[in-house]
């Protein structure tokens, strides 16, 4: 069995990582697997993307043709949205490199249009890391649920284009999805374009063995980090940038928690972003920057206390996974794919969307009792062990290439 993954990126931005991720825990289980990016961020001998200068020149040019015409003719949002009407993947690298199988990911940004995804002669597997696959130009579709009856008359004319290209193209088409959490499980097969498909649940995973607790006065010395206060984590790719990972939530908890008698031993840390002096949070803040590596992702883990997680949208984060793995307690609002992953003062805080000043009266009381932050921390570490090790995830994903190819 062969298993070729397509993906926008490869070790960079959730999606891309978690591609990644299973590709390689294939490959360790004997699993033959290949994957193929668009634009290549990582330095692995096994991920392919075009080498020629001139393939080079026209993922650069789709990507940033896609970005024009979607700030021009698109949804007025601060999110990402994707026409695809732009593709870089040549469909002949399919067939040299011959897989059973064709496993899509993340391949917006230029690099898969729903006219060529039609066009892929081989038995399709397609994991949803958002609503895109089933919607119109929106990854996110903020309370908008025209995906579900398929009356897009109302929409902005480049979603409604955009659902309409995909209705053409997914008729007929046999596609398996994959769905990492039960909230986007439940809405693909609500939604028009995916009703008739076959939907399955696998979560995203990760090494265990890399995302473990390490000792924390260590690691907050390697990112000299105050070794004397509670640590409050927040971060993702660009967290500061649009709305939807909650950072202006945060705000208001932080604002909430600054105020309390703990407020004065508190720091705030944020990774994958630098200084922004555009963004006040009321609290000693220390901005870590872009970690590149797994192992600086584990040590900021086990350099704090908690780690917030104010999505007002989301799938099934991998920041969230990582934070448990190494036994540090997330707290996060219930919405999308946040309760797969937080039990409510099992091994974490799960609080009711959006209330603020309840986020922070828990993170509060978490951080002045340290047996329930024991309790919560080995109840996260738990929790990744049972439902979210890359080995058991590589185990389900065998199982379903096979019920593929084996119906």
């Amino acid at each position: 069995m062969k298993i070729l993954h397509l993906s926008t990126t490869d070790v960079k931005g959730g999606a891309g990582i978690a591609a990644y991720r299973l590709h390689k825990g294939l490959i360790d289980a004997g699993v033959i697997s290949e994957i193929f990016v668009q634009r290549k961020y990582g330095a692995a001998n096994d991920v392919f993307s075009s080498e020629s200068i001139r393939g080079k020149s026209f993922d650069f040019f789709c990507a940033g043709a896609d970005k024009i015409v979607s700030k021009v003719f698109g949804p007025k949002s601060e999110e990402i949205t994707s026409p695809a009407l732009f593709a870089s993947m040549d469909l002949r690298i399919i067939d040299k490199m011959n897989p059973d199988i064709v496993h899509i990911h993340w391949i917006c940004g230029g690099f898969l249009s729903p006219e060529k995804i039609a066009k892929i002669k081989k038995p399709i597997v397609w994991t949803m890391h958002d609503m895109w696959p089933f919607s119109g130009a929106k990854h996110y579709n903020s309370g908008d649920r025209s995906y579900i009856n398929g009356d897009f008359s109302h929409n902005n004319v480049l979603d409604r284009w955009t659902w309409e290209r995909k209705k053409r193209a997914w008729n007929g088409l046999t596609i398996t999805g994959v769905s990492p959490s039960a909230w986007l499980e439940h809405e693909a097969k609500a939604s028009y374009l995916f009703k008739e498909k076959t939907v399955d649940r696998i979560p995203n995973g990760i090494n265990v063995d890399i995302f473990k607790k390490g000792d924390m006065l260590s690691c907050r010395k390697r990112f000299n980090l105050p070794l004397d206060k509670k640590l409050i984590l927040f971060g993702a790719v660009d967290p500061l940038s649009g709305e939807r990972k909650g950072y202006k939530l945060l705000l208001d908890v932080i604002s909430e928690l600054s105020r309390s008698d703990i407020g004065k031993n508190v720091a705030l840390v944020i990774f994958g972003s630098n200084d922004d002096h555009r963004v006040n949070f009321g609290l000693p803040t220390y901005f870590t920057g872009k970690l590149s590596s797994e192992e600086d992702l584990a040590a900021i883990y086990s350099a704090a206390d908690i780690f917030v997680a104010p999505s007002k949208e989301d799938n099934l984060p991998n920041t969230v996974i990582e934070s448990m793995s190494c036994g540090t307690p997330v707290a996060a609002f219930h919405i999308g794919g946040m309760p797969d992953m937080i039990d409510d003062k099992i091994n974490g805080i799960m609080v009711p969307p959006f209330e603020n000043k309840t986020m922070a009266k828990e993170i509060i009381s978490l951080l002045s009792n340290e047996d329930c932050h024991a309790r919560l921390s080995d109840g996260a570490r738990k929790k990744v062990l049972e439902k979210f090790d890359i080995r058991l995830i590589v185990k389900k994903y065998s199982q379903l290439y096979n019920s593929v190819l084996h119906p």
